[in-house]
């Protein structure tokens, strides 16, 4: 029971340690790989269609499939920082064209249209809440306590129970049955008898009572 229940538990933190790796995978490094990019939304200015500490996933799109309403992430101007807004506008022709952004909490779009060659890509996917971890675990030293620690864990707990010495068999009981004890020797008589006939008795006794368990 013991061992079933140890089995149990380390499948599910198998379970759970895979998928946070692969959540991890998928939103820092396979996104250079499979041509998409993440971004962690700090402000409230798309509320409530996007919540802060949520995690975008946008990818590139042509200019021309853009249209008013899609939200995109693009490169601002000056600082270069990210920000993922709506287009309430287009302009220009297909060539040239250029996007007025706004968040879906502010009053007043955007100032200075964005070029197409600063758009970082369409939105396809909001995850709420994951970037308030991926923020937590920006550090290396948080990477390597939520990553590292539990796969060294995962491993020792595996080669713990891959190696770990199995239980010595209990010894078996030797204790005679009562059914194949040797019976009681008689008494011996009380008339004198001379040695070689109470050597005899002995002598037989002890053979009968040999012989039993080998008959049974």
């Amino acid at each position: 029971m013991n061992r079933a229940a140890s089995i149990a538990g380390n499948a599910l933190f198998a379970m759970a340690t895979a998928g946070l790796g692969l959540a991890i995978l998928s939103l820092t490094v396979l996104p250079p790989v499979l041509h998409y990019q993440t971004y962690v939304v700090l402000s409230g200015s798309m509320e409530p269609t996007i919540h802060v500490g949520s995690v975008v996933v946008a990818t590139a799109a042509a200019p021309d499939s853009l249209k008013i309403g899609d939200v995109v992430t693009y490169v601002r101007p000056g600082d270069q920082e990210n920000v993922t807004h709506r287009i309430v506008g287009i302009k220009g022709t297909a060539g040239s064209r250029t996007f007025v952004t706004k968040g879906d909490a502010s009053g007043a779009p955007d100032q200075g249209e964005i070029r197409y060659d600063r758009l970082a890509g369409k939105v396809q996917l909001t995850i709420p809440l994951v970037g308030y971890f991926f923020k937590f675990i920006g550090s290396p030293s948080m990477r390597f306590l939520f990553i590292v620690v539990p796969g060294l864990l995962l491993l020792g707990s595996w080669l713990y129970e891959v190696w770990k010495p199995e239980p010595k068999p209990k010894a078996p009981d030797t204790e005679t049955p009562k059914g194949m004890a040797p019976p009681p020797m008689k008494p011996s008589s009380s008339k004198p008898t001379s040695s070689n006939s109470v050597t005899k008795n002995l002598d037989l006794g002890l053979s009968d009572a040999a012989t039993v368990p080998l008959r049974r």
